[in-house]
């Protein structure tokens, strides 16, 4: 096996390209989201807690850590690079299905990994690893879907910026329109994810699937309970405290369970208050 290395360990992210935060992200933490890029190892940590500027620079150092430890010795020091072609593959690991990659994101909200999947997309299917390529593709998905675009801000994937701008229409149109059910991939009432804790001896209990959003002064549910599909978005003061946002997820979660679909709304009523209103 191997037992040195003479040159140097680098690490390679140019699959993306190097804008490893979201410009218009205000005061997210390192908890919430590092700096993300192709290649990341413990969302871009190389020791407990500290955080790297540049992930892949970050993960060859993680990698080199590694080596030593297990007695290879490396001559060379860490660094990142685009790796030149035609090198020779000596190892390699597949992702775990995009299924199963989508459905921990959802379970648990993991901003970083939304970041990640965005510029797959544009990767993809632009052959750009780039948010704006992502956002791109995903506009036009959704346009594809139904969705009025008119007032929809995408900023980012995980919806840490506050630019971003959605209706709850644009949200219950997309849990309609996928090909796939979305319902399968989110946390569950008082069961998993982020909601685990929530909608405990409610009748969803157990039913109930939904994705939960949050920021200072913001809280979001969107998700279905049996064939009823339902957005809410809230806004304001506040908002992210369990004793404002509970009793009005509660109160929307049973409608949706008591739903019955020959009745007739108004569309104009689910939309966004006027800003004067607000």
């Amino acid at each position: 096996g191997v037992t040195r290395i003479e040159g140097d360990v680098i690490g390679d992210g140019s699959r993306y390209d190097d804008e490893f935060s979201v410009p218009s992200w205000e005061n997210v933490s390192e908890y919430n989201a590092a700096h993300y890029d192709a290649l990341m190892v413990d969302d871009g940590q190389f020791g407990p807690g500290t955080y790297g500027i540049v992930p892949s620079r970050s993960a060859a150092r993680s990698f080199l850590n590694l080596l030593t430890d297990q007695g290879i010795e490396v001559d060379g020091s860490s660094g990142n690079a685009t790796a030149p072609a035609g090198l020779a593959t000596l190892a390699e690991v597949d992702s775990a299905p995009l299924s199963e990659v989508v459905n921990d994101l959802l379970l648990t909200s993991d901003n970083m990994t939304a970041e990640l999947v965005l510029k797959e997309i544009g990767y993809v299917t632009a052959g750009e690893g780039t948010r704006q390529a992502g956002i791109e593709t995903v506009s036009d998905q959704l346009e594809q879907w139904g969705v009025d675009l008119s007032d929809l801000v995408i900023e980012d994937g995980s919806g840490l910026s506050r630019e971003n701008r959605i209706t709850c229409e644009a949200l219950v149109t997309v849990l309609g329109a996928s090909p796939v059910p979305l319902g399968p991939f989110m946390p569950v009432a008082n069961q998993s994810g982020t909601l685990t804790r929530e909608f405990v001896d409610s009748p969803v209990a157990g039913r109930l699937q939904a994705k939960t959003g949050t920021l200072n002064e913001v809280k979001a549910l969107s998700g279905v309970v049996d064939d009823a599909r339902f957005s809410l978005l809230l806004n304001g003061e506040g908002a992210n405290t369990a004793e404002v946002y509970r009793p009005v997820w509660d109160a929307v979660a049973i409608a949706a369970d008591e739903w019955s679909f020959e009745v007739a709304i108004d569309p104009e009523g689910l939309g966004p208050r006027p800003t004067e209103d607000r």
